[in-house]
């Protein structure tokens, strides 16, 4: 079988924050966490170990992203898009919208 891919995917394993919209509403409350299994330019796999949304799902989801903003400041990339499939670990779908936001570093406790 051949690769229906067209752009390179890229092994990335990462916490993914995900929930389900309809028609520009929050299906559900709260969201999902998961693991990301890789990602690409226009699509994002996402392991899930508990129920999976169904094709065609809008997905709004959010990764904290591995490399820091002038080496400093933590970055989160967030996206939104549709499941396109089902997988054995989870679902993939894809990105149609996508931003880059700083996240606030982790607060530490000084030691005196």
């Amino acid at each position: 079988m051949s690769e229906r891919r067209s752009r390179s995917r890229f092994p990335i394993q990462r916490e993914v924050r995900w929930r389900q919209h309809l028609a520009g509403h929050a299906l559900t409350p709260h969201y999902e966490t998961s693991m990301s299994v890789d990602i690409a330019s226009h699509g994002l796999h996402v392991a899930v170990f508990g129920p999976r949304p169904s094709v065609h799902t809008s997905i709004d989801a959010s990764i904290d992203w591995p490399i820091l903003l002038d080496g400093t400041t933590p970055l989160q990339l967030r996206v939104s898009g549709h499941v396109v499939r089902e997988t054995a670990e989870g679902f993939a779908m894809t990105i149609e919208q996508h931003e880059f936001r700083t996240r606030r570093a982790a607060v530490r406790a000084s030691v005196a």
